[in-house]
């Protein structure tokens, strides 16, 4: 039984510092989204300020593709 228990208490232990583990990465993820997000309006805006400009459409398209894989993870 106390070894049913420790075993039990080990596991629970290390499922939270898991659990938590994801919970931080999800965080960070939502937050660089919220970033590109920004990046993606401030380049947007130039582009329709100043026109076409390769470096631009560099830039958002990297920043789309960032979003996207982290989006499907």
């Amino acid at each position: 039984p106390e070894t049913v228990d420790a075993a039990l208490a080990d596991f629970e232990r290390r499922l939270h510092e898991s659990l938590e583990g994801v919970t931080d990465r999800i965080a960070g993820m939502r937050a660089r989204v919220e970033e590109i997000d920004t990046e993606l309006h401030n380049l947007i805006g130039l582009a329709a300020k100043c026109g076409h400009s390769p470096a631009v459409v560099q830039a958002i398209t990297g920043l789309e593709l960032e979003k996207k894989t982290i989006t499907q993870q």
